[in-house]
């Protein structure tokens, strides 16, 4: 009788002290048709508020939960969330009224871990004309997000914007084929991001960057990252609506894949802006099949009409510093290298080394580079980068 009454006190020791917080005790159902956004925010709340050093919020695997526009605030008590979604998450089928920026997001979090290997569906196609970002962490520090699965986004992925010392590893991100400007990764002012082992796919033709490095973002590292169909890993757009403080530095590439994109490694600037990018470096990228692996493209503007007079050209983003190292693949089309640098101050600092690209169609047509107002080094690159200047 007394050992069953110690077992029994060490095993509810042991329920209390995890301090877990499962959304099905909050009356989430996990049938995909019963709106389950209100218990995940109570779960939130509660686990938020706990006055404890570490607390799980649990969507449990076997279910698929309905959930509209949730926004998961801090500061928390707690100076550890972890939450696991090891369960599906979905948006409804058909649109709701007072959209926000974000499906689910994340605000002014510290401490958190999003895990697991549940599967997070944005039911993307009805929202294409709206476009709410499907998972979004702002001014959140020390994070980890961790093996989750994004899919179907309505507009961009993941974002992250004013965060600093976040891992992201283990992440899968994919889109359907017809699906618009769904980027995989976005980064915004923030700083010390950590991306590994990371596969997103966001297609060909109307998907965008599988990662996009925008204004205001430094010390950013990404490692062990496949990429494609796409458009590639970008730096920018910086100095979009005129942006004269555009800024991206420490930007690390590398031992990463592109396949099948429409650019690879890119660098993108309007005209008329000004800032920097500078201390790039791009090591050990395997790029096949891939329209203009590397790019630099400070005429960069989507939109019909586009700025092209001289109050437009007084300023430019600069860029310098910048290595393309090992850098190796088939390509599609037949250039290789495009430096389209401003003619206001240029490009400088570029280096480019041990640069291996041959064309990917059977013919074998020659691949070529071109090269504008670029200034720097070549070493041993194919195809011969004979117009980068000193």
């Amino acid at each position: 009788e007394y050992l069953w009454i110690l077992l029994l006190l060490c095993s509810s020791y042991t329920v209390n002290s995890q301090n877990t917080y499962d959304v099905t005790e909050y009356g989430a159902v996990g049938d995909q048709k019963t709106d389950d956004s209100r218990a995940f925010l109570e779960a939130w709340a509660a686990a938020c508020a706990a006055n404890t050093a570490k607390v799980a919020i649990v969507a449990p695997h076997g279910k698929t939960f309905l959930v509209k526009t949730a926004k998961f605030t801090g500061p928390c008590t707690a100076s550890r969330l972890h939450f696991r979604v090891n369960g599906n998450v979905v948006a409804p089928s058909s649109p709701w009224s007072n959209v926000s920026d974000y499906w689910l997001s994340f605000y002014h979090v510290h401490g958190l871990k999003v895990e697991g290997n549940g599967q997070i569906d944005g039911k993307g196609a009805i929202w294409w004309n709206r476009c709410p970002i499907q998972l979004g962490f702002v001014a959140c520090t020390n994070m980890l997000v961790k093996g989750i699965h994004l899919t179907n986004s309505p507009r961009s992925h993941f974002e992250l914007k004013f965060c600093s010392n976040v891992n992201i590893t283990g992440v899968h991100i994919s889109a359907p084929e017809s699906s618009p400007n769904t980027d995989g990764i976005d980064i915004s002012s923030s700083t010390y991001i950590y991306i590994t082992d990371t596969q997103i796919s966001v297609e060909f033709n109307v998907g965008d960057d599988c990662i996009a490095v925008e204004s205001g973002s430094s010390h950013i590292y990404i490692t062990r990252v496949t990429c494609g169909p796409g458009h590639g890993i970008s730096i920018g757009s910086l100095g979009v609506n005129g942006d004269q403080n555009a800024t991206a530095e420490e930007i690390h590439v590398k031992d990463s894949i592109i396949n099948s994109a429409t650019n690879g490694l890119r660098i993108k600037t309007w005209k008329g802006a000004g800032g920097y990018a500078r201390h790039i470096s791009y090591t050990n990228v395997t790029l096949d099949s891939t329209y203009n692996p590397i790019i630099i493209d400070q005429q960069y503007c989507p939109r019909k009409k586009c700025p092209n007079n001289s109050k437009t050209n007084a300023n430019t983003v600069k860029i310098s510093d910048v290595s393309f190292t090992d850098i190796k693949g088939t390509i599609k089309g037949n250039i290789g290298v495009m430096l389209n640098c401003s003619t206001v101050v240029g490009c400088t600092g570029l280096v480019l080394k041990g640069i291996n690209l041959t064309s990917a169609d059977a013919a074998g047509d020659i691949t070529l580079s071109m090269c504008s107002n670029a200034h720097g080094e070549v070493y041993h690159t194919q195809p011969p980068v004979t117009c980068l200047v000193p």
